[in-house]
């Protein structure tokens, strides 16, 4: 089986960023950040082998670009599939009890 590149866009990396300042700072636990971190790292990382396992979203604007999600943690983390170049693009990680629709009209 052949597995694919994961690529992470700068938004995304900013994403993540916010998210472990705000665990680390806002909620005063570098340890919970590191966790974090380390399980969102490594669910994203799992993507490489058959991310087609997760369906694409229902909503259609979203389906018709490919988007698909997997909930890691507490987070969504959104991303569509190069099928041609084998890669899976990281496109965002929003927190799963924020309004993802809002939230993805951001990006």
């Amino acid at each position: 089986m052949e597995k694919y590149q994961i690529e992470i866009t700068s938004q995304a990396v900013e994403h993540l960023e916010n998210i472990i300042t705000y665990i680390k700072n806002d909620l005063n636990s570098p340890l919970a950040a590191r966790k974090t971190l380390k399980k969102l790292k490594e669910g994203i990382e799992k993507l490489d082998i058959f991310p087609e396992r997760n369906p694409k979203l229902s909503e259609e604007k979203y389906a018709k670009e490919g988007i698909r999600k997997i909930l890691i943690e507490n987070f969504y983390v959104y991303y569509w599939i190069d099928l041609e170049n084998k890669s899976v693009q990281i496109i965002a990680i929003i927190y799963a009890k924020r309004d993802q629709l809002s939230a993805l009209l951001k990006i």
